[in-house]
């Protein structure tokens, strides 16, 4: 699979790399609903800036929010995706308006920078040292 979870005690960081399916990120999102965080899941980033190729569907893209939607029933949930290229950051406002309407507090920025900044406006501190170490 070409997605690594990062989890953190109240989120999870999920790097993407090479190409990325559709298929890859419905399994990733079942890990990531899975998981036991110790704080509770508050927040979601999605890194995509060493994607090389996202081939992900429409369908695929329902499947994701449909998912996210279940999951976040009464909870304060942020997400965030890093998509540095125009096709990866169109593709994340797509998921990023659907999950606003079903109650994700979401935002896609260009840079890694740029989503640490959002996280710490909404209360979030993110830490990224495993990436950092390779």
């Amino acid at each position: 699979m070409s997605i690594e979870l990062e989890f953190k005690s109240n989120g999870v960081i999920i790097w993407h790399s090479g190409v990325v399916t559709g298929e890859d990120l419905i399994l990733a999102n079942k890990d990531v609903y899975s998981y036991k965080y110790d704080e509770g899941l508050l927040f979601q980033l999605a890194d995509l800036s060493d994607v090389e190729d996202f081939d992900v569907s429409s369908n695929d893209m329902a499947t994701l929010a449909a998912m996210d939607k279940q999951f976040i029933k009464g909870i304060k949930q942020f997400g965030c995706t890093v998509a540095p290229t125009d096709v990866l950051f169109g593709a994340s406002r797509q998921w990023s308006a659907q999950a606003q309407k079903d109650g994700f507090d979401s935002h896609v920025v260009r840079s890694m920078d740029e989503a640490i900044a959002w996280f710490k406006s909404k209360g979030i501190t993110v830490t990224l040292e495993n990436k950092l170490d390779e």
